[in-house]
């Protein structure tokens, strides 16, 4: 039986089944995302999960947990759970870094799946020997730093295949850095 299943999954098939679905539901949020962009904000987001008292703490794990499959940034995501949890900000700190590195190693894995790099061999060449001899640390200062996007370098370590434990590793502190950041200004400046 499970090796039925195995088959099943690693069939080609199964496997552009799995990423046509994915593309779809990333081009939908994207979609949502131009057409209400309110909702996407720190704001629009604590006003959403607000609206769930006594179970707003697990509709925020549960949105922070599945917002990384549809490649929406996590900053939003952060400052929301700050507002709405000022009083549990170790909470959001580890609901927002399960999130972060669970869509982290989905986007690792899925990334042997996509292929947009086959018609420029030198420039992916150069890249693997860049992120296999220095991974680590580009992967940690590309997570810390928050102008730009986490997923793609997500994506590049699972194309070049990094080490994952490194990979993650790195993931892991240069999002806790930034996370613990943003918990830190928003309790010191923004939270009353």
């Amino acid at each position: 039986m499970l090796n039925r299943i195995s088959i099943f999954i690693q069939s080609p098939k199964t496997k552009r089944a799995g990423l046509g679905i994915w593309i779809a539901l990333v081009v939908t949020a994207i979609v949502f995302y131009i057409i209400f962009p309110k909702e996407f904000t720190a704001k629009g987001i604590q006003l959403f999960v607000v609206q769930f008292n006594g179970t707003a703490m697990t509709v925020y794990a549960m949105i922070c947990l599945i917002r990384g499959l549809f490649l929406i940034p996590s900053t939003p995501f952060v400052l929301a759970g700050a507002l709405l949890f000022p009083n549990q900000l170790w909470l959001v700190f580890i609901i927002s870094l399960l999130g972060i590195t669970g869509s982290g190693t989905f986007i690792y894995y899925a990334a042997q799946f996509l292929d947009f790099g086959k018609k420029k061999g030198k420039k992916i060449s150069k890249i693997n020997q860049k992120v296999r001899k220095y991974g680590f640390w580009i992967v940690l200062v590309w997570a810390f730093f928050p102008a730009v996007p986490t997923d793609l370098i997500c994506y590049v370590a699972g194309r070049t295949r990094m080490s994952f434990w490194k990979y993650i590793s790195a993931l892991f502190i240069g999002e806790a850095l930034l996370i613990g950041l943003y918990l830190y200004f928003c309790q010191n400046f923004l939270v009353t």
